[in-house]
């Protein structure tokens, strides 16, 4: 699915909540697009004007259709949300080192046991687009691309979102001479992709 407005985002949450996932093991939610803090935004949404008025669908919210008493045939299995969207306005200037991994907008066990958190940026950062390396993808999509079709199988899902932080830090820091982004990692059980 693409180019969603706010609301077909959330219509599609609901129904893929309300689905019987027990054939299944382990739920990947995938968002590429614009954002804000804790914040997605639809395709209906202008960022041209004014992007701190935007009206977005809070990420807790879709989180929230796929906790256990929302969506019990996902119990157990590992939830994995993916979002490539900037968090913010600012530019991380950082060099050497990573942001602190514990900020006050994560969420904590065991509302959100199995639960894995992607992003493409650190909370109130912009997200860096593609280059003309990274065949039209943002540069956090392209390395986690490339780690899934190198690792799959091989590696726990988290490393692999380690490895992704790891190359996009290297690749920014060489490339502009500083750092963003992070993940956010509750899993309780090992997830391998085959």
């Amino acid at each position: 699915m693409k180019n969603l407005k706010n609301t077909e985002i959330i219509m599609q949450c609901v129904q893929f909540s309300l689905r019987d996932h027990s054939n299944y093991d382990s739920f990947i939610f995938y968002f590429s697009g614009h954002g804000g803090l804790d914040v997605i935004y639809g395709h209906d949404v202008d960022m041209k004007d004014n992007a701190d008025d935007a009206i977005g669908v809070e990420i807790r919210r879709i989180t929230d259709y796929f906790q256990r008493k929302n969506c019990e045939s996902l119990t157990g299995k590992p939830k994995i949300f993916l979002w490539d969207c900037c968090r913010g306005n600012a530019i991380d200037k950082a060099k050497g080192g990573w942001a602190d991994l514990h900020d006050s907008h994560e969420f904590h066990a065991p509302k959100f046991e199995d639960f894995l958190y992607g992003y493409s940026s650190a909370a109130s950062y912009v997200s860096y687009p593609g280059d003309n390396t990274t065949q039209g993808l943002s540069l956090w999509t392209y390395f986690l691309t490339q780690r899934l079709l190198m690792n799959h199988g091989r590696k726990h899902f988290s490393d692999l979102l380690v490895r992704v932080q790891r190359d996009l830090g290297k690749y920014i820091e060489e490339k502009y001479s500083e750092t963003s982004s992070k993940s956010f990692i509750v899993l309780q059980k090992d997830f391998h992709l085959m």
